[in-house]
């Protein structure tokens, strides 16, 4: 990330449109390296779901401040 590209195109053109939309809001992601074997999404995202594991607990809340901003995001 920090050369400025991913070999991956469609996580460029994610990071990119979620900069457009928050950059104007002057609001600035900051991105971080997660290896996958700290990634406690990785699984997800590769689709191994262990069913016998229980599901969060814990309801995510965007702050008020961002609510609006990722509800009219398009």
């Amino acid at each position: 990330m920090n050369k400025g590209c991913n070999p991956n195109i469609h996580i460029n053109q994610s990071i990119r449109r979620i900069y457009a939309i928050l950059i104007p809001r002057f609001v600035t992601p900051i991105l971080i390296y997660v290896p996958s074997k700290d990634n406690l999404a990785d699984p997800l995202s590769r689709r191994e779901l262990d069913l016998s594991q229980p599901r969060l607990t814990k309801p995510f809340q965007l702050p008020v401040e961002l609510v609006d901003i990722f509800l009219h995001a398009d």
